[in-house]
């Protein structure tokens, strides 16, 4: 006996890949360019049409629409690498309270970046902290 059969029996059925990706219409893709370009993110614009953020981002590479930076990669540099001396500065600033986003906007880097400068740092000297990424 096939998977099929047994799958049918209680009414579960497998959907081709094909026919689960949403596919805008000429007037919507139109649409979800405006959306973008009026400043919504690819999330924003998927949560829209209620689709996953694939097709959304389809739709900006086939009409050869730039994908807009995340703030955090926005950088002076071409690469921003957090120096060995600001290492206690990003530790004071977390133990302020500043979040992890808003310590890795001040350095210019992802929030990935500093919590992972957190961890290690923390690692090396032995403490116990709780890294929140907010």
């Amino acid at each position: 006996m096939t998977v099929s059969p047994v799958l049918k029996k209680y009414n579960i059925y497998i959907i081709p890949v094909h026919e689960r990706v949403k596919v805008f219409s000429p007037e919507d893709e139109i649409e979800v360019i405006e959306l973008y370009e009026e400043g919504l993110t690819i999330k924003e614009v998927a949560e829209t049409y209620e689709v996953s953020h694939t097709p959304v981002r389809d739709v900006l590479v086939k009409h050869n629409i730039p994908r807009r930076q995340h703030p955090y990669l926005i950088r002076t540099e071409y690469y921003t690498k957090i120096k060995e001396k600001d290492y206690p500065k990003v530790i004071r600033l977390y133990e302020k309270g500043l979040t992890v986003k808003e310590v890795a906007k001040q350095f210019k880097v992802t929030p990935n970046t500093i919590s992972r400068l957190l961890k290690s740092l923390i690692l090396k000297s032995g403490q116990d902290m709780i890294i929140f990424k907010k």
